[in-house]
């Protein structure tokens, strides 16, 4: 019923293309676009699910519309690209890498990162996403742990919601972070919490190319992250630590540097805003996007788009 009513929609909209984002969407838009006759790209954002049961099935029929009813589907980032194509078979799947959301100018964030702060007050980590089980906010939190019992000055805010709050919470109340820990909930101002702290943390066994990462970056934060998606190629020496997994001890270790290092904070931070200005742009995204548009289209998604998607940045 609701792939008819929106063959019906798109008929009646005129629509020329179709880009849908997530699982809901990859399945319904195919075949509603294939009824009516209007092109279908899909959107890949996370790596490829490996679930049972109902939520299996489900993503069963995503790979399976994808594959009859679209032209091909856009990934975040190269790892996702790669992750998702089994399911996909010969599906075109182009790598279309999220940008940096835009940020103020870097004085303008320093000076507020300084305001009403002097050298004696503790470093602000902050962790901003859903508490979900693959984003193992615990393991920071146990981090957390290690740096009280070092007598390292610090404090932790973590925004988000989800599944995990209220045992995330407990567990906080438990470790005796009651202190240092803040959970802020959900927030639409994460700009400014990103100018307010020092270090973006992340213990994520699970991602794409994390937004709230590369908004971090923008606002000239050094990060700490784990090797989820593509973190691991886009977090290095310069800009921060990536970290194992559920490594608590290593978690705990980088924390410890840049907590008692000031002035390595700023040039972290500084390299990080660099990385994402020349290399996850909002500008290039755009205009990328208008051309796999364009050439989508015309038939199929491209293997390169001159002066913008590079031929290894797509993979067939």
């Amino acid at each position: 019923m609701q792939i008819w009513r929106l063959a019906r929609e798109l008929r009646a909209s005129k629509v020329d293309l179709v880009h849908t984002h997530l699982r809901r969407a990859n399945t319904l838009a195919p075949i509603a676009g294939a009824i009516a006759g209007v092109p279908v790209i899909g959107g890949l954002h996370l790596p490829s699910p490996s679930r049972r049961g109902v939520d299996g099935l489900r993503d069963l029929t995503e790979s399976i519309a994808l594959r009859a009813g679209s032209r091909g589907a856009t990934a975040c980032s190269d790892s996702v690209a790669r992750d998702n194509r089994v399911r996909l078979g010969s599906l075109p799947i182009a790598t279309l890498a999220n940008p940096a959301p835009p940020a103020p100018p870097l004085a303008m964030i320093e000076t507020g990162r300084a305001a009403g702060r002097d050298a004696s007050d503790p470093v602000a980590f902050l962790v901003v996403g859903r508490l979900a089980p693959e984003k193992r906010v615990e393991i920071a939190l146990s981090a957390a742990r290690h740096l009280l019992d070092r007598g390292i000055r610090f404090r932790l805010s973590i925004a988000g919601e989800g599944s995990e709050a209220s045992r995330l919470r407990a567990f906080s109340r438990d470790l005796g972070l009651d202190s240092v820990v803040r959970f802020l909930g959900p927030r639409s101002d994460i700009s400014r919490l990103m100018i307010t702290h020092d270090v973006y943390l992340s213990a994520s066994r699970e991602e794409g190319l994390s937004i709230a990462l590369l908004e971090a970056m923008a606002h000239a934060m050094p990060v700490i992250v784990t090797p989820a998606g593509s973190a691991e190629t886009l977090v290095d020496r310069h800009v921060g630590y990536c970290v194992g997994m559920e490594d608590t001890e290593a978690l705990a270790s980088a924390m410890d540097e840049l907590a008692t290092d000031p002035a390595k904070r700023c040039n972290l931070g500084r390299a990080a805003r660099l990385k994402v200005e020349q290399h996850h742009r909002l500008d290039d995204w755009s205009r990328d996007l208008v051309r796999l548009y364009e050439r989508a289209l015309a038939g199929r998604l491209p293997s390169s788009i001159p002066g913008g998607l590079r031929p290894d940045r797509a993979i067939f």
